[in-house]
């Protein structure tokens, strides 16, 4: 933990969460064997961050109130999946 980390996987939520009062996007990404919180400060919405997008993470993974978590992480929005 707290090692840079490349994650990719399925956003499962997203919300808008303001942290200590200033706005901030919360997700959850689901990787396939269990789930990082994502929170991204001072955003109230980023473009292509949906609910079933398939994106990469880049970042530092810690511990936030008991769940791993990865602060304003560089990201990559993954091409649309089609079944």
């Amino acid at each position: 933990m707290g090692e840079p980390s490349t994650v990719h996987g399925l956003l499962k939520s997203v919300t808008l969460r303001p942290v200590q009062g200033a706005p901030a996007v919360e997700a959850e990404l689901w990787d396939g064997t269990g789930h990082v919180n994502v929170v991204f400060l001072g955003r109230r919405r980023i473009p292509g961050i949906t609910p079933g997008r398939h994106l990469v993470l880049h970042g530092r993974p810690i511990m936030r109130n008991g769940q791993l978590t990865m602060m304003n992480p560089r990201y990559e929005l993954l091409a649309a999946q089609t079944d």
